[in-house]
């Protein structure tokens, strides 16, 4: 059996404190395509993301690359910020980094993510792109679909919601769907009821209380922290048995003591517990009995509605981008409140805390439904379909070999064997100019040379120089005197 093509995966965060779902996904999808490629992880910071995928046995390269956040909120300058970061320092020194690594391909995480876009296609190098949110949608939304389809042979999308801005363009034919799932070694149902009880007598908890969660990487506005507690404050007045728990990290002190101030204003304040950061994830969906995921964005996919479903718990949730698509693939779609109304959620809660018996049949067929929609097995299936179906479409740049490990990509021609790639195309431009320009600062470091040496023979340094203007100057005058002398003719 050959060898395996190389994929550099390039993350656009590394996160020290938590890792965020865009980040789980990146280290889920490098793990599983280590089966078809030699993978090494690209990040712009040692995080906890870097840690975790050492800790994996992956191959990992630290280096810092600007993001282009414009890419998600699209503005009609878009284009010109893509110019500017494609002539760039931080892009010709990416490319350098590439060229040395030698890549067959290059996979970039998140629509802001488009340094190593830029940089792998002046090198001619193929390009996967991840989409892992839905951008927004504006009147320059096609802005940011042309540059993702112009530096990018491939894309991924995480849900329909994260593909829909492509659907109907040139681009459609070359997206492939890959909805996220998880690593089994994560989940250890048989300890659940153990894991449970110590969580929940550790937050003070009693047998007969409802534990109703919210669990967030940051406590942001997009997330609806504020509708979450709206919503819990009407469970309160009809649930005397609910408790909320929060989990998330504060990084607006305003936005988050405005949440604050309604629970403290509230008489039910005491059955609020707010926590910054959960070690054991699987410790805390296991204390809840219920998992709202109120988000007022159009989620890329929504990882928090998977996890808890995974971890055996019913969902509630706004109806935004791909939490539809997860509620109503696992058969829980009837728990999906229109974006916005706090109290239809609440509402949708209130069922499952009124009949114990919905809640446990809810979170069983949750557990049934999402191991055969987006366990590991349909997602090495996903992977598998869309490597061959490339290979079909593009067998130049996609060769694959069935082995005992499973399919492989077979490497393509190396980045040294290889002839440049479009030579003439915008895309290389970039180090075309670098060159250029080194050639110029070349030349004027060689004419000083030449002023230094005249300098060095009598004249000082600028002699050369004042020559030179002498011999210009004179035969500007020359010229000018040749010339009155033809209109005096011609006036004759």
């Amino acid at each position: 059996m050959g060898s395996k093509a190389k994929l550099l995966l390039f993350s656009h965060v590394s996160n020290t404190r938590s890792i965020t779902g865009a980040e789980k996904l990146l280290l889920f999808l490098c793990r599983k395509l280590s089966v078809h490629f030699n993978c090494t992880l690209v990040a712009p910071q040692e995080g906890q993301l870097t840690r975790q995928a050492r800790s994996q046995g992956l191959a990992v390269i630290v280096r810092s690359y600007p993001l282009l956040h414009e890419m998600y909120t699209p503005a009609a300058h878009l284009h010109k910020e893509a110019d500017r970061l494609r002539s760039s320092l931080a892009c010709q020194t990416l490319a350098e980094m590439i060229r040395t690594e030698s890549p067959d391909y290059v996979l970039t995480n998140t629509c802001v993510n488009i340094l190593p876009a830029l940089a792998a296609s002046s090198l001619g190098i193929p390009v996967i792109w991840s989409i892992t949110e839905a951008m927004v949608v504006n009147e320059f939304t096609p802005l940011s679909v042309e540059l993702i389809s112009r530096y990018s042979q491939w894309i991924i999308g995480i849900s329909e919601a994260s593909i829909s801005a492509f659907r109907g363009t040139g681009a459609e034919e070359r997206i492939s769907l890959l909805f996220p799932s998880w690593n089994p070694e994560s989940v250890h149902q048989d300890s659940w009821p153990q894991i449970r009880e110590e969580k929940r007598m550790e937050l003070g908890l009693h047998p007969d209380d409802r534990l109703v969660g919210y669990i967030s990487s940051f406590l942001t506005q997009e997330k609806g922290l504020d509708h979450f507690i709206d919503m819990a404050l009407m469970i309160c007045s009809t649930h005397r048995n609910a408790r909320f728990l929060v989990i998330g990290r504060i990084i607006n002190k305003d936005y988050y003591a405005l949440c604050l101030s309604k629970v403290n204003a509230s008489e039910y304040r005491t059955r609020f517990t707010f926590v910054a950061f959960e070690e054991s994830v699987e410790a805390a969906y296991s204390a809840m009995d219920i998992v709202v995921v109120p988000s007022l964005v159009p989620e890329g996919f929504g990882l928090t509605a998977l996890e808890a479903m995974v971890y055996g718990k019913p969902v509630a949730a706004y109806a935004s981008g791909g939490l539809r698509e997860i509620l109503e693939m696992a058969g829980s779609g009837h728990y999906l409140a229109e974006c916005g109304d706090f109290a239809d959620l609440a509402a949708k809660v209130g069922m499952l805390l009124d009949d114990p018996g919905e809640l446990a049949q809810t979170a069983a067929l949750n557990l049934q439904r999402v191991h055969e929609v987006f366990g590991s097995a349909a997602y090495e299936e996903r992977i598998r379909q869309w490597l061959i179906r490339w290979s079909n479409v593009q067998p130049e740049r996609v060769h694959l070999q069935e082995g005992e490990e499973g399919l492989i990509c077979l490497p393509v021609v190396s980045l040294a064997q290889a002839p440049p790639a479009h030579p003439q195309s915008a895309d290389a431009q970039p180090l075309k100019k670098s060159v250029a320009r080194g050639k110029r600062r070349k030349g004027r470091r060689r004419k000083f040379g030449r002023h230094l040496r005249r300098a060095s023979k009598g004249g000082g340094v600028g002699a050369g120089r004042r020559s030179g203007k002498r011999r210009r100057t004179a035969g500007v005058r020359r010229a000018r005197r040749a010339n009155l002398r033809r209109r005096r003719a011609k006036a004759r």
